[in-house]
């Protein structure tokens, strides 16, 4: 996790970086390297590169640097979307929603 007073250097290095033709995943390595989780590399990409939440995240997610963690993220998710998807016939009287997997936005919606 970076540090918050780091953070804003990471973000700057990041957008110099990459306005001046920086590869991505090279940006990416530097901020993990940094000590910088998937959360914040997340955070970062969002605003140095000015995309959505769901844009970095798959960026992130489809990217050599993370992805030892993609399949273990993958897997967790399902975990919890089978353990709530439970829940309703235990509810009593709580109101349940269970999302399904959230499509890739750079993927036309497809997951």
């Amino acid at each position: 996790m970076i540090k918050p007073d780091d953070f804003g250097l990471a973000l700057n290095e990041a957008s110099r970086q990459l306005q001046t033709g920086g590869d991505l995943e090279e940006v990416l390595f530097e901020l993990r390297k940094q000590g910088a989780d998937k959360i914040d590399s997340i955070k970062v990409l969002k605003s140095a590169m000015g995309i959505t939440m769901g844009q970095a995240k798959s960026l992130v997610d489809r990217s050599g640097t993370w992805s030892d963690r993609f399949v273990q993220d993958q897997a967790f998710h399902q975990m919890v979307r089978d353990v709530a998807s439970k829940l309703p016939a235990e509810k009593n009287g709580l109101n349940v929603t269970v999302e399904e997997d959230t499509p890739d936005p750079w993927l036309g919606g497809k997951k």
